[in-house]
């Protein structure tokens, strides 16, 4: 385990606030299980949460929203099988309004914490999506999925680069690019992007974790051959239109936004620090996902470019194009934009070590914050293996709120 004070050092604060730069108060209570895919993966109990306002429901006061309200029926009024393991979770972190329970209300509810349970066991149906997959000669991985039941689509590409294949020194380049990927490409102009989807109905957006990064182009119906488009000119020729000068202004951006989300928020280095205990150096989650501030300034335009050419190929990706969709047309799409991409260079296999920490750590931070926040972190089940979903329900257990276990006592 690793365990560390983040204690209160600085300049108190006049009121509450969590804006960045400032001190901020917060309630405690709050836990994280996060799987990393390809390595251990994280168990955090830390000391921010923010509840909604609770909602009285039938004579009970809940934290979040009504699980109950928001479970779901069928017409017949039976809850789902996944309707039902939602309230299960839900009634432990029940906060009960004393002078509004009755002995009848007060039956009730144990009855339904007695009975939803076993009634969540029982077999529930087989999830079935349907689905039309293919690979196109260029090895570009396609999924199709018909859902009509609003007129919209989504086009979802999801290339297997993560910060966790960057090296040592050369850190933030799979986060640079999400903002780079945005700014245009060959054939589509700086703002094109934005402009074009906004009317159709659409936007775009991406994300980017150790292991994968992905693009996101959400439009109405008509707009798919758009989305398809602009995704696919972007992996064929975001080097057309990228320049040093480009990749300087996008560079500040992403140094702002690590001032903003790290450097200058309350307790906003934890997580970092974590990761630099958890995982030793050299290993490709010893660093954030974002990058230091070092290596992003050192980072040379040939650098970045050789990354983009290395890993953003059709053969390194996956593509989902879901919605109110014609599957014969949005395939002749799919063939038409993404079949004359080039396949690239088969991406390097980074071999991935399950880390072991032979001792426990413990750390002491010092920030300008009000309260003293102690983070506990331990190695767990990697993502989607089998413990790692008892490793979720347990620390929201143990710290998944204001009703939670630590939080009580």
């Amino acid at each position: 385990s690793a365990a560390f004070w983040l204690s209160s050092n600085g300049p108190a604060c006049t009121q509450p606030t969590t804006t960045a730069g400032t001190c901020g108060a917060m309630g405690t209570g709050a836990a994280t299980a996060s799987g990393a895919g390809r390595g251990a993966s994280l168990v955090s109990g830390m000391a921010a949460w923010y509840a909604p306002a609770p909602t009285t429901f039938r004579g009970f006061t809940t934290g979040p929203a009504s699980a109950l309200r928001r479970a779901g029926s069928e017409p017949g009024g039976i809850l789902q099988p996944d309707a039902m393991n939602r309230v299960a979770t839900m009634l432990p972190m029940m906060h009960l309004r004393r002078p509004r329970i009755t002995d009848s209300s007060m039956r009730l509810l144990a009855v339904l914490a007695l009975a939803l349970p076993l009634a969540a066991s029982a077999q529930a149906p087989p999830i079935s999506v349907e689905v039309e997959r293919f690979q196109l000669d260029n090895g570009l991985d396609v999924i199709l999925h018909r859902d009509a039941s609003v007129p919209t689509v989504t086009v979802n590409t999801w290339y297997h680069v993560g910060s966790g294949h960057e090296a040592p020194g050369r850190t933030g380049f799979a986060h640079l690019f999400e903002h780079l990927m945005f700014e245009g490409s060959g054939h589509v102009p700086e703002g094109a992007i934005d402009t074009w989807l906004e009317e159709a109905g659409g936007g775009a957006n991406g994300s980017t974790t150790r292991d994968r990064t992905n693009y996101t182009t959400d439009a109405a119906a008509n707009g798919l051959e758009l989305a398809l488009y602009l995704d696919a000119d972007r992996m064929a020729s975001l080097l057309d239109a990228m320049s040093p000068e480009s990749v300087d202004g996008q560079r500040d951006v992403v140094k702002n936004e690590r001032r903003q989300s790290y450097e200058n928020r309350p307790y906003g280095m934890a997580f970092s620090v974590l990761g630099q205990t958890l995982y030793p150096p050299g290993h490709p989650y010893h660093w954030p996902t974002i990058g230091s501030m070092d290596d992003l300034t050192a980072a040379s335009f040939q650098d970045v470019e050789t990354f983009f050419q290395t890993y953003y190929t059709p053969n390194n990706a996956s593509l989902v194009v879901a919605g109110d969709i014609d599957l014969t047309q949005a395939r002749a799409w799919v063939e038409q934009w993404y079949g004359a991409i080039p396949r690239g260079p088969e991406p390097p296999i980074q071999p991935i070590a399950t880390p072991v920490l032979e001792r426990e750590h413990r750390l002491v931070l010092e920030d300008a914050v009000q309260l003293p926040r102690l983070y506990l972190a331990w190695h767990a089940p990697a993502a989607y293996a089998p413990a790692d979903a008892a490793m979720t329900g347990l620390a929201a257990v143990l710290a998944g709120g204001k009703n939670s276990r630590l939080y009580r006592r």
